[in-house]
């Protein structure tokens, strides 16, 4: 959700914002499986650049990065790992365009530390996705 401000001719935006990855790879002692979630919640200020049919924009999310592991269980419903979480303090840059209505814009969750987990997690996103504007 995202709200413009009318004395900059709406080229500047601020609101809040989500954005959710499910990673893959190589865990490294810590469980034998290697599936992480990464999740970012967090304002952000978004500023177009030309008030067009094709709008490039740059954007900065601060907020909380959150890594965490699956619980997982066997078929009896036992325990074989316990779920983990950890949040720590994030950033999210991102830049796009918009055009017209169809929006392409790449972000990066920067790494941050987990100390639980002894290692650092980012992840570079690539976004496509329609707008519909409503009154």
């Amino acid at each position: 959700m995202l709200y413009t401000l009318s004395g900059l001719e709406n080229k500047l935006g601020l609101g809040i914002n989500y954005n959710g990855s499910i990673l893959f790879g190589n865990s490294n002692s810590y469980n034998d499986i290697g599936i992480f979630g990464l999740n970012f919640y967090g304002i952000k200020a978004k500023y177009h650049f030309l008030k067009n049919k094709i709008t490039p924009f740059i954007s900065l999310s601060t907020g909380l990065s959150n890594l965490s592991t699956p619980e997982i269980t066997d078929e009896n419903d036992t325990n074989i790992t316990e779920g983990e979480s950890e949040f720590a303090f994030g950033l999210r840059p991102e830049i796009g365009t918009n055009l017209g209505n169809f929006i392409i814009s790449s972000g990066y969750i920067l790494p941050m530390k987990y100390r639980k987990f002894g290692q650092k997690a980012g992840v570079f996103q690539l976004s496509i996705g329609f707008r519909h504007k409503t009154l």
